[in-house]
């Protein structure tokens, strides 16, 4: 029994050193490959340990391949891309994209003889990596979505790759803050009131080598309704009088004014036939095209709020088109966010 005793110990000695030694070597092997040194918005750089050649060899050519995704970065690393120095330990890469992450691929190819005398030349990687440029500030951000009747706002931006997440400020756009956090995807969701102008900043950020790195502040976008003739109503009022077309809708604060759609078709042709400052709730038409308006015939309307800002105009986008249809008015669902424009 002793002798059972004393065998599986010395087994669980020689698998614990095993580990050890092993386990060691794993990590320590990290520092031999490639890795991240410096970063900017715009620039990486990347070091690596100095390549030791095989006995009786001599190391040919050194190079590397990089890209946004990873099959592109192993072809471009095949095809050396970019040749270096047979004894360079760093490249920067520069003209990168802010907030954008980027494989990259280091190989070297050597050359010599093997224990038999004969000529061999064999190719190996020095290593992979997936670098991060530092944030930029970010753009695009949009109304994805304005829900009337479960009163939500869906708001989203172009996204950077290199983000481990974005910081987000919701407000009036008096100013009065609604709500601030954080959001690890290109969007984030608020409760909000029909007919009032929301607006908002966002601003990225990055963890590289255990600093943490933010982008600078979206441009201020700004949000709301498309105007109806209530706060949950899906359509304007509308009606034909005389050969005149005539459309009213409910006011909102905040906003620059008002553009009036119209069209005979229910998802093409649709013209502006009206633009108005925003203390307007109403305009008359006279003509669609070259045509006065009839009262048997069929029409499609919608108002688009509209805010200009700094030279950026923001619309409350298409998603309801009242129906006109014979004196009486329906709406049908768009979805469109403006492609009627």
């Amino acid at each position: 029994m002793n002798k059972q005793l004393k065998t599986l110990s010395r087994l669980v000695l020689y698998v614990a050193a095993f580990l050890l030694v092993f386990g060691l070597n794993a990590s320590s092997a990290k520092a031999y490959g490639v890795r991240q040194t410096a970063q900017t918005q715009n620039s990486v750089t990347i070091s690596w340990d100095k390549v030791t050649p095989l006995r009786n060899c001599q190391i040919t050519s050194l190079y590397l391949g990089y890209s946004e995704d990873y099959e592109t970065a192993s072809n471009n690393a095949k095809a050396k891309q970019i040749k270096l120095p047979v004894g360079a330990t760093s490249y920067t890469f520069n003209g990168l994209k802010p907030g954008t992450e980027y494989e990259v691929k280091v190989y070297y190819d050597e050359a010599g003889k093997n224990y038999k005398g004969q000529n061999v030349a064999y190719t190996h990687s020095v290593g992979s990596i997936t670098i991060k440029t530092t944030p930029g500030q970010v753009t695009g951000l949009n109304q994805l979505r304005w829900y009337r009747y479960i009163e939500t706002v869906d708001i989203g931006w172009n996204i950077q790759t290199a983000a481990d997440g974005y910081e987000y400020l919701f407000q009036t756009h008096k100013g009065k803050t609604i709500d601030s956090g954080v959001t690890p995807s290109a969007s984030f969701s608020e409760k909000i009131k029909n007919y009032v102008v929301y607006k908002a900043q966002v601003r990225a950020y990055s963890t590289i080598n255990g600093v943490k790195y933010y982008g600078d502040w979206s441009p201020t976008g700004f949000f709301f309704t498309q105007p109806s003739k209530g706060n949950t109503d899906s359509v304007v009022n509308a009606k034909v009088s005389g050969s005149k077309l005539k459309v009213s809708w409910k006011k909102m604060d905040g906003v620059t004014g008002y553009n009036v759609f119209v069209s005979n078709k229910a998802h093409s042709g649709y013209k502006k036939v009206k633009s108005v400052k925003a203390n307007k709730g109403s305009v008359t038409v006279s003509k669609y095209g070259k045509k006065k308006f009839k009262k048997n015939k069929t029409y499609y309307v919608y108002v688009q709020a509209y805010k200009t800002v700094n030279g950026h105009t923001f619309t409350s986008g298409v998603n309801y088109i009242t129906v006109l249809k014979k004196g009486h008015i329906s709406s049908i669902y768009s979805d469109s966010n403006g492609q009627y424009e």
